[in-house]
């Protein structure tokens, strides 16, 4: 067994039958709560993969836009270059939003009910 699952059992032993019901409220309320959390961070995730994403891409045009300007100047090509180079310059930036992060919703099961493993009527 677990630690959790050796200190709910010990608790469950010295607890009372309506002590026990309770707790047992008490932790369907606790896994709510962290599924909730756990859904939370793989929604901030798929958040943070689609800006990676957009991060790739626009770095990228920005790399084919240098190497294009270099190609134009390299063949002599030089008002292409400026031209494209101004028109470079003056495209807009793409910034991509950071995605909120609710940090209060970060904290283990333990640091949110201290008392998880030792419920009321389990001491001794």
């Amino acid at each position: 067994m677990s630690f959790a699952a050796d200190q709910l059992a010990l608790a469950h032993e010295r607890m009372s039958p309506a002590d026990t019901a309770a707790h047992a409220l008490l932790l369907a309320g606790i896994v709510e709560s962290q599924d909730a959390t756990v859904a939370s961070l793989l929604d901030l995730i798929a958040k943070l993969e689609a800006a990676i994403d957009e991060s790739d891409r626009t770095r990228i045009a920005a790399q084919l836009a240098t190497r294009q300007i270099a190609s134009l100047f390299a063949a002599g090509r030089k008002k292409a270059a400026r031209d494209f180079l101004s028109e470079a310059a003056a495209a807009d930036i793409v910034r991509t939003d950071r995605p909120k992060v609710d940090r209060s919703l970060f904290r283990t099961a333990v640091d949110a009910w201290p008392d998880i493993f030792n419920p009321k009527g389990s001491r001794a």
